[in-house]
């Protein structure tokens, strides 16, 4: 069976509205909710991971071991990055990575066992990239200097953790991410950002549902 997996909480309340005509019941788990679609015929189990990457590693292994879940297609929002992309692009990542484990230690952010590569290659749709999950917001300038320096284009909370699990049950995943905000060139917080973050978050998530998402089931 394939899992849609969705980690925020606005992520979450867009989805549920964007399939109300189609829910025949909402279940409750320890970490959420979770509902069955039908997309391209096909019965799909849609549910709530969790933001941050404790939550989305539980949730992910406890939905592969409770459903048998052979694909995992985890849709949401990121942050950019690169700069030669823009507001409301969609990419489907065939890198992700875990950032926090060694975040600049020794002058490397990223070791090898981190990174989950992503076979995209039967699929003939999307655009790839590297994404990079940390379990903070993206907004200090050397977070940024640092991502880029390691070609990283987008970053969010889960993906990286995500495609790890899924790397150790030897289940397929697929990440399709739209960019909602850009980090600025600030010290501490930005109020702008987040206000971005969140009147872009319903624009993203309708275009992964309407344009990409039955591509990769």
């Amino acid at each position: 069976m394939v899992g849609i997996s969705v980690a925020s909480n606005k992520e979450w309340k867009f989805v549920l509205e964007y399939y109300k005509d189609k829910i025949d019941k909402l279940y409750n788990y320890i970490f959420g909710e979770y509902f069955y679609v039908s997309i391209n015929d096909k019965k799909v189990l849609v549910y709530k991971c969790g933001a941050r990457k404790s939550n989305a590693s539980a949730s992910t292994q406890y939905m592969i071991d409770r459903f048998s879940l052979d694909k995992i297609i985890l849709i949401g929002t990121a942050a950019g990055v690169n700069e030669n992309y823009k507001l409301l692009d969609i990419l489907t990542p065939n890198i992700a990575i875990q950032g926090d484990c060694n975040f600049i230690e020794k002058g490397e952010p990223f070791q090898d066992k981190f990174i989950t590569s992503i076979n995209l290659s039967k699929y003939n749709y999307g655009q790839s990239a590297i994404i990079c999950s940390l379990d903070k917001p993206l907004i200090y300038k050397e977070d940024c200097k640092i991502m880029s320096e390691h070609n990283v284009d987008i970053r969010d909370m889960e993906s990286g953790a995500i495609a790890n699990i899924c790397k150790l049950n030897n289940v397929e995943i697929i990440i399709i991410k739209g960019i909602t905000d850009f980090p600025g060139n600030y010290e501490v917080t930005d109020e702008k950002q987040y206000l971005e973050y969140k009147e872009n978050v319903p624009k993203v998530m309708d275009k992964i549902l309407k344009e990409y998402l039955q591509k990769f089931i």
